[in-house]
């Protein structure tokens, strides 16, 4: 997760609660004025607490959210300068990614982007906010580094599992499994012929 787009996220979000407290300062001292002293007083004190608890959990998940890279675990903000290989086939589809501070992230399509290249498998989460808000994780994959891929069935459709050496596990959710699959297979990666059930 690049540390950048959180920290831009983060100073959105402080800038906006600080100008909430401020609207709420100048409401309350309006009210006062005009004789609403219980109104009044419960702005003036509610804005810079409010100011002071979006603060601090920002420092908080700042803390929390630090990055725990696997140094084979780069998300597509990092992967971006190794982007100069072709892409020979992109899908769209859903997700459901580690995420840091948050365990996982699932969505639906299009927020995953899967893309294969002739030395790599990317699969990456977009919206770029959706990366940084929620820590969603992508993966960089290439043949023989002990990437586990391997089709998913559930109760309603299909997928793709990526299974890093270390256990985390990415999946990507489409309607052609079948065809994504034999697309990386083509490309030197090892498919499981076990299929997940979830």
């Amino acid at each position: 997760m690049a540390s950048g787009g959180r920290q831009n996220a983060d100073n959105r979000f402080l800038r906006l609660s600080g100008v909430a407290c401020l609207a709420a300062l100048c409401a309350g001292i309006g009210l006062l004025a005009a004789g609403s002293v219980l109104l009044g007083v419960f702005l003036v004190v509610c804005g810079p607490l409010g100011f002071a608890i979006a603060a601090g959990q920002v420092v908080l998940l700042r803390r929390r959210l630090r990055p725990h890279r696997d140094s084979a675990v780069r998300s597509m903000a990092e992967a971006g300068n190794d982007a100069a290989a072709e892409v020979t086939h992109r899908w769209t589809g859903g997700i459901s990614v580690p995420a840091t501070g948050t365990g996982r992230v699932s969505g639906t399509l299009p927020v995953g982007v899967l893309e294969l290249t002739e030395s790599e498998l990317r699969f990456s989460v977009r919206p770029a906010m959706l990366r940084s808000v929620l820590g969603a994780q992508g993966v960089v994959a290439r043949p023989g580094d002990g990437t586990a891929i391997f089709p998913v069935r559930r109760l309603v459709g299909g997928g793709v599992g990526i299974r890093r050496p270390d256990g985390q596990t990415w999946y990507f959710w489409s309607n052609s499994p079948d065809v994504i699959l034999s697309a990386i297979s083509s490309a030197g990666f090892t498919i499981s012929d076990q299929p997940a059930k979830l």
